[in-house]
């Protein structure tokens, strides 16, 4: 074989394990930046409404809501805000965040006298459900 021929067989072998390992145009390009969360899209009550307690007293059962996508997924690290609506009570842990199973819950509602309501509020719009309302009586 003529040294030219041996020069172009080495050429063309260079050429084809420099493309087979990534070839010569520089560091490969950066992995895409990944998809944005889901948006929330229901906010629905998943414990703690229609319940009776001493009026001054915590309910038995902390309110709580779930937050999912359009889709049903939960979805973690929305806050919820939970505010008296009616009766005079009072709340704590007024502002979870919803956990990697998408619900937050209230720290405890405290009831007044008579018909109560808490609402439980999410940021955005658009959202099926939003206020949630839950409902108690203080006797």
């Amino acid at each position: 074989m003529s040294l030219a021929s041996r020069a172009v067989l080495l050429g063309l072998t260079g050429a084809i394990w420099l493309n087979a390992c990534g070839g010569t145009s520089g560091p490969n390009p950066p992995p895409p930046p990944p998809p944005p969360p889901p948006s929330p899209a229901n906010l629905a009550i998943v414990a703690g409404n229609n319940q009776n307690a001493i009026a001054g007293q915590a309910v038995a059962i902390q309110p709580a809501v779930k937050v999912t996508s359009s889709t049903g997924y939960a979805i973690s690290g929305v806050t919820v805000t939970f505010a008296v609506a009616s009766g005079g009570g009072s709340v704590t842990g007024a502002m979870p965040s919803t956990g990697a199973d998408g619900i937050a819950t209230v720290g405890s509602w405290t009831l007044g006298l008579g018909a109560n309501t808490l609402t439980a509020t999410i940021a955005g719009s658009g959202v099926s459900g939003n206020p949630a309302t839950f409902t108690a009586t203080g006797h």
